[in-house]
């Protein structure tokens, strides 16, 4: 083998273990994106998809759960605040909670009645949880469902830094203060010892 050949291979060999890094490592910010997971009722399910990359990740993730639902409006943008009830085939509540855009949820096998209501229209579907992931999609018309505004962070905002103080260019010696009782310097270096 020449030494054109080992430099190819060594080349090839790089690249792919870089490949392989940048790989590992998006899909490990995917996971890390999803939203901490929930139990209500012995029910897991995480609900979340603000912003681009947690969108991304809990549909890389929904996999993992039976059922993933996404809440929009007809024109295709996202839903927050979604009420959402889910009951088993007897009636019984199994999952009450306020849903951001895209809600998973890991039910065991059984045949369920999903509610997701927003602005009093509300919206019904029966699911049959097997076993692969099943996907609810739920729409409202824009007219019922008002754009909602983006979120403001509630921190402070910090006040800007003061630009520094120029440094003088020469040395100012300090006068100290008076001494009214003309006890410094006297017995003492200090007027705090006796």
């Amino acid at each position: 083998m020449n030494l054109r050949q080992n430099a190819h291979r060594s080349a090839l060999a790089i690249f792919t273990a870089a490949l392989f890094s940048l790989t590992t490592s998006a899909m490990a910010a995917d996971e890390g994106a999803v939203p901490q997971a929930q139990t209500q009722n012995g029910i897991t399910y995480v609900t979340g998809g603000i912003g681009e990359p947690e969108t991304t990740a809990m549909r890389s993730a929904a996999s993992k759960y039976p059922i993933m639902m996404t809440f929009a409006r007809d024109n295709g943008s996202f839903v927050t605040s979604v009420n959402v009830s889910i009951t088993d085939q007897q009636g019984t509540s199994v999952l009450e909670l306020v849903s951001e855009p895209i809600l998973l949820v890991d039910l065991p096998k059984g045949t369920y009645k999903v509610q997701a209501s927003v602005a009093d229209s509300v919206q019904s579907r029966t699911v049959n949880v097997s076993g692969q992931t099943q996907r609810l999609g739920f729409s409202w018309p824009s007219d019922v469902v008002q754009e909602q505004p983006t979120p403001v962070s509630l921190e402070p905002t910090p006040a800007p830094l003061a630009p520094p103080t120029p440094a003088p260019d020469r040395y100012v010696p300090v006068t100290p203060a008076p001494d009214p009782d003309g006890v410094w310097g006297k017995d003492s270096t200090s007027p705090f010892l006796e």
